[in-house]
């Protein structure tokens, strides 16, 4: 019988909904077919829970912003604007696609995080990116009162177009760019 292959998988760390989502699609995998990596800043204990008897390495590793919040309905757009410049710092692609490709994983799987769906893509891994919205269409709706955020907005939204396989989950928000699965 075949080694198992790896599975590396991103979240955002932007609420728990996104790692609970996550953690269905992962425990719904053939126990013993995947070794499994999750690299999140979502804590380790929050997907013990999800995948009982499932083992996984857990790396506390931020790969989305998200919207920086305040409080539950008051987003800082500056703290957005500040850890998407450090998020996308120049090479920060890149430097993620060369780990990738060091030890190459069967799949990358990401909810809502462009930026491991950009590396899997230049190291030539298969990606799926689980999404309802992308950041970008959110990010939209304040240009208003945050013009930076254009930036990150022409940027990001032609990174998820990179993944292998784009699953929209419903409720979905937002316009889809191309036929979604």
């Amino acid at each position: 019988m075949a080694a198992p292959g790896r599975l590396v998988a991103f979240v955002t760390p932007h609420g728990f909904g996104h790692a609970a989502r996550l953690g269905a699609v992962l425990a719904e995998l053939p126990a013993g077919r995947a070794r499994l990596e999750i690299r999140t800043t979502v804590p380790r204990w929050f997907f013990a829970a999800a995948l009982p008897g499932v083992e996984f390495e857990h790396r506390a590793e931020a790969w989305d912003v998200g919207l920086v919040q305040r409080g539950p309905l008051e987003a800082d757009l500056p703290a957005t604007v500040a850890a998407l410049a450090a998020l996308f710092a120049p090479g920060a692609i890149e430097r993620l696609a060369a780990d990738l490709a060091a030890d190459p994983p069967a799949l990358v799987v990401a909810d809502s995080a462009p930026l491991p769906i950009a590396a899997a893509h230049l190291a030539g891994v298969p990606s799926v990116l689980l999404e309802s919205f992308t950041w970008d269409w959110i990010w939209a709706g304040y240009l208003g009162s945050e013009p930076r955020l254009g930036r990150w907005i022409e940027q990001i939204a032609p990174l998820a177009d990179r993944a292998t396989l784009r699953l929209r989950a419903e409720p979905c928000c937002g316009p889809a760019r191309r036929r979604s699965v």
